[in-house]
């Protein structure tokens, strides 16, 4: 219901008054919304809906909306059942998301953030850790690019992945996103377009410069170790 002062508003400013509310979405606002989700995060929460549905079930807890106590207890469960505590907390998120989607309100989330980071410190005093892949150095590089055949075309294209990847220190999927157009042969190395990313979920896109140079020079920021392909692909 508008009240008067927002109808006086409206007026004052030259918008049209609301008559009603439309709560549908069309077929095609549907899936523009739907994919608005990295496809890595739409699995992801697909996977953790189907697990929280199930426990729903077997303990009699409402599916939504649900309550602070829900939230606390699920990440009981989860910790009980040696969760990692990022997947807890993703799948918090996804509760959330489909409040959200749902258009219902948000339950506290107080509790279980504190169960979470009750279960965390537990994970540090047990001796647990984060696990971290090892880096990639030049010398691991090169034992992977010599493993592969310099003589057929796959073999070409996967050298010049790893070295790419590696240079620009590229999520996979901004690697597998990547296109013939997306680089730029220039005098001074190569340009790399990467049009969305993780940290771009909005698409603006970013291009990175790659110059030529000593395999072995490690710049700093976001992008590092700038690289030929040639000086490492070839030796």
């Amino acid at each position: 219901m508008i009240k008067n002062g927002e109808v006086a508003v409206r007026r004052q400013s030259g918008l049209p008054e609301t008559r009603g509310l439309d709560r549908g979405l069309t077929e095609e606002a549907a899936l523009l919304v739907e994919r608005g989700l990295a496809a890595n995060t739409r699995l992801a929460y697909a996977l953790d809906w189907t697990t929280y549905g199930a426990w729903c079930d077997e303990s009699g807890h409402a599916l939504l909306p649900a309550t602070a106590e829900t939230l606390a207890n699920y990440v009981a469960h989860l910790a009980a059942r040696a969760y990692a505590p990022a997947s807890i907390d993703r799948a918090l998120a996804c509760i959330l998301a489909a409040h959200d989607h749902a258009q219902l309100g948000k339950p506290a989330t107080k509790q279980a953030r504190l169960a979470l980071r009750a279960y965390r410190r537990e994970r540090a005093h047990q001796g647990q850790r984060t696990r971290k892949s090892p880096p990639i150095t030049i010398d691991r590089l090169r034992a992977m690019i010599s493993s592969l055949p310099s003589t057929s075309t796959t073999g070409l294209r996967d050298r010049a992945v790893l070295v790419l990847g590696f240079a620009l220190m590229g999520r996979r999927s901004e690697l597998v996103a990547c296109d013939i157009g997306d680089l730029t042969f220039t005098v001074d190395g190569l340009e790399v377009y990467i049009p969305t990313s993780k940290t771009d979920q909005d698409a603006h896109g970013e291009t990175v410069a790659l110059p030529g140079g000593s395999p072995r020079r490690v710049d700093t920021g976001r992008y590092a170790a700038s690289s030929t392909l040639s000086m490492v692909c070839c030796s």
